[in-house]
């Protein structure tokens, strides 16, 4: 089995003052997810064995973490981050085509955005595009 790593990518600069209390918070969201994925739904596919996230090192990059306080452009950021990393293979993150959807709407789907709906039904019908 190979090394498993839990990738903490957060916007907002962390000082010695913060990380100590993110790393508390890490820790309980960990437990959290644990919890959620013995959830038998989460099986009706092919997915593979329940991981034990909360024996996963935790990994921060230190790198690009700049973002101001109270911004809301955290996903934006998140995903900014993972474009610019992944041809380089470092953190190794592996993605379906589904996750990459949700992710996407995540970001524009939002009641206060003007063209959510639209965006919505472009992302459907894209999806629907690449399963046929």
């Amino acid at each position: 089995m190979e090394h498993q790593k839990l990738l903490m990518l957060d916007s907002l600069p962390v000082s010695s003052k913060t990380r100590e209390k993110r790393m508390k918070l890490i820790h309980i969201m960990t437990s959290f997810i644990e919890d959620m994925l013995l959830d038998e739904s989460f099986y009706d596919f092919e997915t593979p064995a329940i991981a034990k996230i909360s024996d996963f090192e935790i990994d921060v990059p230190e790198e690009g973490q700049q973002e101001e306080d109270m911004s809301n452009d955290c996903g934006v950021w998140v995903a900014s981050w993972m474009m610019l990393h992944k041809e380089e293979n470092h953190y190794n993150v592996k993605m379906d085509a589904i996750t990459r959807l949700r992710l996407a709407l995540d970001l524009v789907i939002k009641p206060y955005k003007y063209h959510s709906q639209r965006y919505y039904k472009q992302g459907i019908e894209g999806a629907l595009k690449k399963m046929v």
